[in-house]
């Protein structure tokens, strides 16, 4: 059986790719097994450069096979005005009360089209994995 690290430190999203992997010959690694791993700055222009960040960071740290993600809410706007991103904490434990007002405080400076603002939102999430 093949290990395989999942990098993230969400209980409840670790539990998701577990189950959702769980009819594959892997053993499937918590980053909690890790001594002191490393912090990786989320620097990335997308969530898959991010993504690819944390699974090589991960992999050359651990000397395993890892899986990592990154994900975001990503909210378009007209052509006049630039969309924005936010990150988003674990659909598990739900958007802190910070990151809505955020969300709509920019949404609300849309420009309107009738009653509705010209804007379009999505949740996108990258995974990436990485050999060791």
């Amino acid at each position: 059986m093949t290990d395989l690290l999942v990098a993230t430190t969400n209980p409840g999203k670790f539990s998701e790719v577990q189950a959702f992997l769980e009819k594959l010959p892997l053993q499937i690694v918590s980053l909690k097994a890790l001594i002191s791993p490393p912090h990786v700055i989320e620097d990335g222009r997308t969530f898959a450069e991010n993504a690819l960040k944390k699974a090589r960071t991960f992999a050359r740290f651990s000397g395993l096979p890892t899986l990592a993600d990154d994900s975001g809410l990503e909210v378009d706007a007209s052509t006049e005005r630039r969309g924005f991103t936010l990150r988003v904490m674990p659909v598990s434990r739900g958007m802190t009360r910070l990151t809505i007002r955020s969300c709509l405080a920019n949404w609300r400076t849309f420009p309107k089209i009738g009653a509705l603002r010209a804007s379009f939102a999505r949740l996108r999430c990258a995974f990436r994995k990485q050999p060791a």
